[in-house]
């Protein structure tokens, strides 16, 4: 059965290195701990851990790094709208 499930991921780093304004060329790498995977619910977490799914004893980093960031116009959404009547 497959469904989709929110969570987080409690332990993670992160660097972004940009010698302009507009971020140009930046460097950007994350670094997230797998095992810190949470959904509220530890019986899910420690299946989704497990090597079904990620694996985090044989893969307990997960790693993110830009390689290419040029010409980026960033625009700002806010996650929670609310109109005043």
């Amino acid at each position: 059965m497959i469904s989709n499930v929110s969570g987080t991921f409690k332990l993670f780093n992160g660097d972004v290195e940009s010698e302009s304004d507009d971020f140009n060329n930046a460097k950007i790498a994350f670094e997230i701990d797998a095992a810190s995977i949470d959904t509220n619910m530890a019986e899910r977490d420690g299946h989704l851990k497990s090597p079904l799914f990620l694996d985090t004893e044989k893969y307990p980093k997960i790693t993110f790094e830009v390689q290419l960031f040029s010409n980026i116009k960033i625009m700002l959404i806010p996650t929670q709208y609310r109109e005043d009547n």
